[in-house]
């Protein structure tokens, strides 16, 4: 038997009372790929972040949207994209972050997984 594709994807809307459910979505997509507790905790803090980030940045207020959150087991573990179709970030802003410590918010996300991009 062919081992099934271990892919998913979480829609939800640009509001901040859907956060639980991001953040239960990656915890329990974590549990299922073996992570122990402390990690799961430490990605579920990262995708609070991100979601937190695409909510205050990716739409004007008020705007009615929603963006994906996926999950897949990659070989050295899991790869988690938060995608949005909000307003395109300021690529130099998040440029000077990823440079200094001036962003708590990306600086906490770089202390709490393997690896962060933004696109």
């Amino acid at each position: 038997m062919k081992n099934r594709c271990e892919y998913s994807v979480l829609t939800i809307p640009n509001d901040p009372a859907y956060k639980a459910v991001a953040i239960s979505y990656v915890k329990e997509i974590a549990k299922k790929f073996g992570f122990d507790d402390p990690d799961r905790e430490k990605i579920a803090t990262a995708v609070s972040e991100a979601v937190d980030n695409v909510i205050q940045h990716a739409f004007d207020p008020y705007e009615h949207g929603e963006f994906e959150i996926s999950s897949e087991r990659v070989p050295l573990g899991l790869k988690i994209i938060v995608k949005d179709r909000g307003l395109p970030p300021d690529t130099q802003k998040i440029e000077k972050c990823f440079n200094t410590n001036e962003c708590p918010g990306i600086s906490l996300m770089k202390d709490l997984v393997d690896e962060i991009s933004f696109h």
